[in-house]
Order: C-alpha cells, then sequence, then structure tokens
C-alpha cells in the first residue's frame, strides 16, 4: 500500500481499477459512498450521482448507474465495498478544496511520472480506452454513451425514450478487456 497520504491507501489500488474498468472520471470515482455500490436487478452497479453535498457531477447525463466490470468483481471490490462504514468508500482518502479528487490526481500524476509513463497518459486516458474499447467491440454507440455519462447524440426518441437494462448494460462494460495480469496485483 502506498505510504503517500495523497493515495488514500486503498483508494490507491481501486480507484485505477475502476477507471478502467468502467472509463469513469477520477474526480467522480473519488467521490463514490458506500451506498452508491448497489445490487439492482441482480447487477452490482456503481451510481455516479450528487446525492450528496460532498458528491459533484460535470453534466446531468454524467448522473448514471456503471455496471460493475466481472474482473472488478473477481477481484473482491464487493467485499471491500461492503467493508467500509457506512460513508465515503475511501476513508482514508483527503480532500482538497472540499474536493474527493484533488489530491488524489495528484498522486496519480506523480506516480505515473515516476513510472516512467509518458505525461500523455494521464488517469483520463482511461475513460479514453474505454470508450475506444466499446466502440472497437461493436457496443452501440448510444449505450458507450450511457456507460460513459455523455449526452447520447441520437434524435429525440434516442434519448427520451430508450431505456437500457442493467443487464444489457453490463454485458457492454465486460467488453472491456481484463488488463489486470499487466497491473502489479497487490491487495491492500
Amino acid at each position: 500500500m502506498p505510504l503517500n497520504k495523497k493515495a488514500g491507501a486503498s483508494a490507491a489500488y481501486w480507484i485505477p481499477l475502476l477507471g478502467l474498468y468502467s472509463g469513469a472520471r477520477c474526480s467522480e470515482l473519488c467521490q463514490l459512498r458506500t451506498d452508491d455500490i448497489k445490487k439492482e436487478s441482480g447487477v452490482w452497479m456503481m451510481q455516479i450521482q450528487d446525492g450528496d453535498p460532498t458528491q459533484r457531477i460535470k453534466t446531468n447525463a454524467a448522473r448514471r448507474s456503471i455496471p460493475l466490470h466481472a474482473e472488478l468483481l473477481r477481484l473482491g471490490f464487493i467485499q471491500y465495498s461492503e467493508s467500509i462504514t457506512q460513508g465515503s468508500l475511501w476513508p482514508n482518502l483527503p480532500k482538497r478544496e472540499g474536493k474527493a479528487g484533488g489530491y488524489f490526481s495528484q498522486y496519480f500524476g506523480e506516480l505515473r511520472a515516476e513510472l516512467g509513463i509518458p505525461p500523455s497518459m494521464s488517469f483520463h486516458s482511461f475513460r479514453h480506452s474505454a470508450r475506444t474499447n466499446l466502440v472497437c467491440a461493436g457496443v452501440a454507440e448510444s449505450v458507450a454513451d450511457r456507460i460513459l455519462g455523455h449526452i447520447s447524440t441520437g434524435g429525440v426518441g434516442a434519448k427520451i425514450y430508450t431505456h437500457l437494462s442493467n443487464q444489457k448494460l453490463q454485458e457492454a462494460i465486460n467488453y472491456l478487456p481484463i488488463a489486470t495480469d499487466e497491473i502489479k496485483q497487490y491487495q491492500p
């Protein structure tokens, strides 16, 4: 577990994996609360919302539920989330100016540089990779938009009347390739 306090202890393990397997923004992941992880219609979901004064979202489209990738379930993310007392999912993650992601983003940038990863590969690169991998897997653009919290580019009918089941979203998210064999495995 990283000693750097900006890493937020267990957050340093789980937040990058959540980014890799969801395409969610760093700030969205850093503000997750224990009650944002729940089973809906038989599918484990992560809710991105602004239902608490400590949570902010970028746009209305960013308010969404994202299925948890099968690899996150295999690695024990549900067990981790259930082990945390009510409140922030990352109790050791410090806030900067009231924002949960400020210090973590700085930590991640320092880690990236320390590992020799070019500056062009930021945390936001997980988001770009998720979009690319979903499109390359043949996932419909409207489904990818829903997962990533983008405003749908379709017409009014697609925006208002298209309702995607959690199972359909989970099927799509599981198209993201499993890459944890390349990631140093350690459990916090």
